[in-house]
C-alpha cells in the first residue's frame, strides 16, 4: 500500500510540475505573441514611411529632369540669340563698310 501512495504522490507531483511547465510555456507563448504583434505595428510603419519616402524621391527626381530641361532650353535659346546677334552686327558692319 505505501508503495502505491508513493507512486501516486510521485505521479502527482510529476503532473504538478507538468502543469506549470505547460504555464510557463503558454505565458512565455502570450508574451512572445504581443511582442510579435508589436514588432509587426513596427514593420508597418516603417513601410508605410518607406513608401511615402519612395514617392516623395519620385516627385523630386521628376522635378530635377525638368529642371535640368530647362536649362538646357535656356542654354538653346541664349545660344540662338547671340548668333542672331553676331549675324546682325556682321550685316550691319558689312553694310556700313561695303556701301
Amino acid at each position: 500500500k505505501q508503495w502505491y501512495q508513493r507512486r501516486v504522490r510521485g505521479s502527482r507531483a510529476a503532473l504538478t510540475r507538468t502543469e506549470q511547465i505547460a504555464v510557463e510555456t503558454e505565458t512565455l507563448g502570450n508574451e512572445i505573441t504581443g511582442e510579435l504583434g508589436n514588432q509587426r505595428e513596427k514593420i508597418t510603419r516603417t513601410r508605410d514611411l518607406l513608401e511615402q519616402t519612395d514617392s516623395t524621391l519620385e516627385k523630386s527626381r521628376r522635378t530635377l529632369l525638368n529642371m535640368g530641361r530647362r536649362a538646357i532650353t535656356n542654354k538653346i535659346a541664349l545660344v540662338v540669340i547671340i548668333v542672331l546677334e553676331v549675324c546682325i552686327l556682321a550685316g550691319v558692319l558689312y553694310w556700313k563698310f561695303a556701301t
